[in-house]
């Protein structure tokens, strides 16, 4: 079993999960929109000083990840990996057997961060409550055994993390959705450019000016009405 106690040193600043576990503040996002590069992750990872990786298998880049890292020669214990397990893979069975082939495809023995990636669900004969349940024991089951250092959701609304509550054991260490600072880049300048985020600081009106700007709608999937 993988310890979850192993302390890691990343440069940039980090907050603590629920179970005490510190997660870098800033990580690379890989998402699947505008493609993936290969030369991107390697520059991140070599001269920004990120530490923190974010993927998911529904960007289908988790291979490439591995190799990205392994070109990069920083070791695995430096890293801070969060993937996603997509819908179509919920349920006790199918959530181990898709946690394992991430791990394979990324080349690592365990995941920091392993996050169910939306929060509506299908399993013939179950509501999504259920399915939702169903899959997050095997979530806590991965945990419990040290597969994954921290597992969560992403997407997910109060009610959906209330229900969660309710029907298990683990409550999710990360609720992960659109404001969170895993900024994608296919340009290395553009990538060191996002780095740069902590050499700045805001006013007052500054910070009154953005948090004013939004206005409830969503720039990718929007989980309103799901039950």
């Amino acid at each position: 079993m993988t310890s979850r106690v192993v302390t890691k040193d990343f440069r940039y600043p980090t907050t603590a999960l629920a179970n005490g576990l510190r997660i870098p503040m800033l990580g690379l996002g890989t998402s699947h929109q505008g493609g993936y590069s290969h030369e991107a992750v390697v520059y991140a990872l070599q001269k920004c000083g990120i530490r923190h990786i974010d993927t998911a298998k529904r960007y289908g880049c988790e291979s490439h990840i591995k190799e990205a890292i392994r070109e990069s020669g920083v070791p695995r214990k430096d890293l801070w990996i969060t993937t996603k397990l997509w819908p179509g893979d919920y349920g006790y069975e199918k959530t181990l057997q898709a946690c394992r082939e991430s791990c394979e495809r990324l080349g690592v023995d365990y995941i920091d961060l392993y996050l169910m990636h939306w929060p509506d669900a299908h399993i013939p004969g179950k509501s999504s409550r259920e399915a939702r349940a169903e899959t997050w024991r095997a979530m806590e089951e991965l945990y419990d055994k040290g597969i994954c250092r921290a597992i969560g959701v992403s997407n997910f609304l109060i009610t959906h993390l209330e229900q969660l509550k309710e029907d298990c054991d683990i409550i999710p260490h990360v609720n992960q959705n659109e404001v969170v600072t895993i900024p994608k880049s296919t340009k290395p300048k553009r990538i060191e450019q996002n780095c740069e985020v902590f050499s700045f600081t805001l006013t007052e009106d500054d910070v009154a000016m953005i948090n004013g700007m939004h206005d409830g709608r969503h720039v990718s999937w929007d989980p309103t009405n799901i039950l």
